[in-house]
C-alpha cells in the first residue's frame, strides 16, 4: 500500500507537469519537428551521453576507491549503470539508493560508506548547479515574470544546499550538538524521520573521513567541471539538430533549470517535471512561436534519450557486472535497516 501511494503520488505530479507542459500546444506540430530532427545531431548527442556516462562513474571512483582502492571499472561502470537506470525509472528518485545498496558487500564497503560517498557527491552537485543558476541569470537583461520565478527559486535551492552542507560541516565538528538539534526539531514531526536524518549526518561523516587525498580532491573537481561542462555542451549538439543554435548561457542556463528543476519528486523517468524545466530554462532565449513547437519537440527529444541511454546502459551493464535483476529491483530495499549494516554482495 506505500508504494502504491509513492507511485500514485509521483504519477500525479509527472501528470501535473506534463500537462503544464503541453497545455495549449500543437501535439501534431510537435511531433513532425521532431520526426525532422537532423539525425546527425542525434547520434552526436548519443556520443556526448557515452561521454557523460563514463565522467560520471570514473569521477565517483574517487569517492569510491578510499573504501576498497582494489575495486575495477567493470564493477563500479556497472553498479553505476544500473543505479543510475533505477534513478531515472523509478518515482521519488528512489533509485538514488540503488548504488550504495549494490556496491556493498561483507568485506570492505558497508553500506553506510558506500551511502556518504552518494550524500557528498549530492551535497557538492547541488551547490555546483545552483551556484552555476544565480550566476548565468546575472547575465540574463529582462523582468519577465518567469525569470523572476527562477532566481527566486535558484536562491531557495541554493540556501537548501548552502545550509544543508554547512549543516553537515557542522556535524563533522560538532556531532554530538548536531544530532541533539535534528532530533529536537525532526521528532515534533517524527521520530522515523529523526533518525533518517541521524543517519544521514552519520553518513557524511563517514564520507568526510574517507575523503581522498588532495590530488584526487582537485581531480574530482576537474571531473565535476567536465561532467556539468559535457552536459551543457550536450543540449547544444542536439538543439542544432532542430536549427536552434544555441549560446553558451542558454545551453549553461537551460542546463542549471533542468537540473535543479528535476530535483522535485516526481513519476517514473521524471516525466513531465524533465521535460518542462527544460522548456522554462530554453523559454528564456527563444520566442514564444518557437518555443510552442520546436522548444517542446527538443524537450521531448532531450529526456527520451536521455532515458533511454540510462535504460539501455543498465540492461546492457547488468549481466557484465553479475548483478541479478532481483538484486537490482530490491536496491532501494536494502537501505531500510540501519545505514551501518551490511548487505550481501553484488
Amino acid at each position: 500500500m506505500k508504494n502504491f501511494f509513492k507511485v500514485a503520488a509521483g504519477l500525479g505530479v509527472s501528470g501535473f507537469f506534463v500537462w503544464l507542459t503541453l497545455r495549449g500546444k500543437d501535439t501534431h506540430a510537435i511531433w513532425g519537428a521532431i520526426k525532422d530532427v537532423d539525425l546527425r545531431y542525434i547520434g552526436a548527442y548519443l556520443l556526448v551521453l557515452t561521454c557523460i556516462h563514463v565522467a560520471r562513474t570514473v569521477r565517483w571512483g574517487i569517492l569510491v576507491e578510499p573504501l576498497d582502492p582494489e575495486i575495477g571499472f567493470k564493477r563500479l561502470n556497472a553498479v553505476a549503470a544500473v543505479g543510475f537506470m533505477l534513478l531515472i525509472t523509478l518515482p521519488f528518485r528512489l533509485g538514488e539508493l540503488a548504488r550504495p545498496a549494490l556496491l556493498a558487500d561483507k568485506k570492505k564497503i558497508t553500506i553506510s560508506n558506500s551511502m556518504a560517498s552518494i550524500v557528498v557527491e549530492r551535497v557538492i552537485d547541488g551547490l555546483a548547479m545552483t551556484m552555476l543558476l544565480l550566476v548565468t541569470l546575472l547575465f540574463i537583461q529582462g523582468q519577465s515574470t518567469e525569470l523572476a520565478r527562477i532566481r527566486y527559486f535558484g536562491w531557495v535551492f541554493f540556501a537548501i544546499f548552502g545550509g544543508g552542507g554547512l549543516f553537515l560541516v557542522f556535524a563533522a565538528w560538532k556531532h554530538d550538538l548536531a544530532v541533539r538539534i535534528v532530533h529536537g526539531l525532526a521528532d515534533r514531526i517524527s521520530p522515523k524521520l529523526a533518525e533518517k536524518g541521524v543517519a544521514l549526518i552519520d553518513s557524511f561523516i563517514t564520507g568526510l573521513k574517507t575523503v581522498p587525498s588532495f590530488g584526487k580532491l582537485a581531480l574530482y573537481g576537474l571531473l565535476t567541471v567536465v561532467y556539468w561542462g559535457l552536459n551543457g555542451l550536450g543540449l547544444g549538439v542536439l538543439a542544432r539538430g532542430f536549427g536552434m543554435p544555441l549560446s553558451l548561457l542558454a545551453m549553461y542556463t537551460t542546463l542549471a533549470v533542468l537540473t535543479v528543476g528535476i530535483m522535485v519528486p516526481a513519476g517514473p523517468g521524471m516525466a513531465g517535471t524533465f521535460q518542462y524545466f527544460t522548456g522554462l530554462g530554453l523559454g528564456l532565449f527563444l520566442p514564444k512561436a518557437t518555443m510552442a513547437v520546436v522548444g517542446s519537440a527538443f524537450a521531448q527529444v532531450v529526456w527520451g534519450m536521455q532515458f533511454g541511454q540510462q535504460v539501455l546502459f543498465g540492461l546492457l551493464f547488468m549481466p557484465l557486472g553479475h548483478i541479478k535483476p532481483s538484486q537490482a529491483l530490491h536496491a532501494t530495499e536494502a537501505l531500510a535497516p540501519p545505514l551501518g549494516s551490511e548487505v550481501s554482495p553484488p
